[in-house]
């Protein structure tokens, strides 16, 4: 019985290991508009980086002030998050002719690309603790 015991609750912490979360706290900051929605998405290696499959997405109004807290729980890993402040409520990154960006928008690592976003590795980082925070200006 005891030998039971011990093995489930051996189950239970090596179960438990194996999807261990926490939150991570992505901070946005010089928003220079109040308006609009804050849109996120988090990727992970093996999601096609910025395309529309991601392991998490998050909107969430603008307040006020020129930064806001975006509070995420996640499974430790590897990801990168890109963000944009969606204007005009059409939760569409808005471009340009050319494919430039109208909204404000940026990436972890506070990364950009050159004439184009940054790859996945340029903008990505190690989740590992939970209450773990990263700033993206916009």
């Amino acid at each position: 019985m005891m030998k039971k015991a011990v093995m489930c609750m051996l189950a239970v912490l090596v179960l438990g290991a194996a999807v261990a979360q926490g939150i991570l706290y992505v901070e946005v900051t010089e928003i220079e508009q109040t308006q609009g929605n804050i849109m996120v998405a988090v990727y992970g290696p093996h999601q096609e980086f910025l395309e529309d499959d991601f392991v998490l997405s998050y909107k969430v109004a603008v307040g006020k002030g020129a930064q806001q807290v975006v509070e995420l729980e996640l499974p430790f890993g590897r990801y990168a998050v890109a963000i944009y402040q969606d204007l005009d409520g059409n939760a569409e990154l808005d471009n340009n002719f050319i494919g430039i960006p109208k909204e404000p928008y940026g990436f972890s690592c506070n990364c950009m690309g050159m004439m184009g976003p940054p790859d996945f590795e340029k903008a990505s980082f190690d989740f590992s603790k939970d209450g773990q925070r990263i700033t993206i200006s916009l």
